[in-house]
């Protein structure tokens, strides 16, 4: 190998460095942000200082009997910590998950096969007619597929006259249904008018409540 070729290798070698370091990831022996279960324990692996190397640290220490589990269900889904040994999830735990227009329900129930807690799931948008998955609550916060009532659609604005009317992108329960429905503000009473605006250049428009 000669001179040349070891200054090439030597400035490639540098660059994957410092792409390294730019990226905050460092040099280790895991990827940043992930997790795993090792002598039962919850380790997240992240950089031990700024832009030096990742390794495992302990995130939570679990006590026999309990079991340290992660595993992902879908994705939102996840069992990750201290677990009785009979149980994948956290008994009664309810969550929605979505993706475009799909909608679904998740609850953390007893399997009868083998009596173990697992994630089952309901898709929302399959029902007919078809539902989506809101939180509602009563007492406590709950999670349930809802019929849907758009009385307005998502991005939808409008004014009358001094007040600005935006659909709100996110439905609420009522009367078991999941409703959009419009959020509005008068915009005088903070000093401002109901116009036709857009945000940044190139960027969405809409009409909102502006500077005169």
């Amino acid at each position: 190998m000669n001179a040349k070729t070891n200054v090439r290798a030597g400035m490639v070698t540098a660059l994957l460095l410092a792409v390294a370091l730019l990226s905050g990831c460092g040099i280790g022996d895991c990827t940043a942000g992930s997790y795993r279960c090792a002598n039962n324990k919850l380790q997240g692996c992240s950089n031990s200082e700024m832009f030096g190397p990742t390794s495992w640290q302990d995130r939570q220490v679990c006590e026999p009997p309990q079991v340290c589990r992660f595993e992902i269900a879908a994705l939102g889904v996840e069992t990750m910590g201290c677990y009785d040994q009979n149980a994948y999830c956290g008994p009664g735990l309810e969550l929605c998950t979505s993706a475009g227009t799909e909608s679904w329900l998740w609850s953390c129930v007893l399997r009868a096969s083998d009596q173990t807690y697992r994630w089952s799931s309901i898709k929302c948008s399959a029902q007919n007619p078809p539902t989506t998955c809101i939180p509602y609550f009563r007492e406590y916060w709950k999670f349930g597929c809802y019929e849907v009532v758009r009385n307005c659609k998502i991005g939808e604005t409008r004014c009358e006259g001094s007040v600005a009317f935006v659909c709100d992108p996110y439905p609420v329960e009522i009367d078991n249904k999941a409703v959009f429905n419009w959020v509005t503000q008068d915009c005088a009473q903070i000093g401002k008018v109901c116009r036709w605006m857009t945000y940044y250049p190139g960027g969405p428009s809409g009409f909102d409540c502006a500077q005169p």
